[in-house]
């Protein structure tokens, strides 16, 4: 059955100490204002459609949405604004190869 599981974003497997000096670590970047802060996107892997479906195939193909990131840093790839903020263009995310993605719903 389904487990309620305390892991605060899925990260726990990540971290490699404890959380509290991590996170302590990244509150204290509020007192450095020289510090260079990195990019913070945000991906929703598991998203679904209305039948259950999984909008994005996952795995391997999780590297298109790196490269457009990496991209996007670099000025090289586009996004447009929303309300939940900037996501990638339709030309600006490589689909070559996929059928089944439903860019307007994702």
């Amino acid at each position: 059955g389904k487990v309620i599981m305390h892991d605060p974003f899925a990260m726990r497997p990540f971290f490699g100490y404890n959380f509290g000096k991590y996170l302590a670590h990244w509150l204290s970047m509020a007192h450095r204002p020289a510090a260079k802060l990195p990019r913070i996107f945000h991906v929703n892997w598991f998203r679904k459609d209305s039948q259950g479906k999984f909008l994005w195939p996952g795995f391997g193909e999780n590297s298109r949405v790196l490269e457009w990131m990496f991209n996007r840093i670099e000025g090289k790839a586009s996004a447009k604004p929303t309300a939940i903020g900037y996501i990638p263009t339709a030309a600006a995310l490589n689909l070559k190869g996929l059928e089944d993605v439903n860019l307007t719903e994702l």
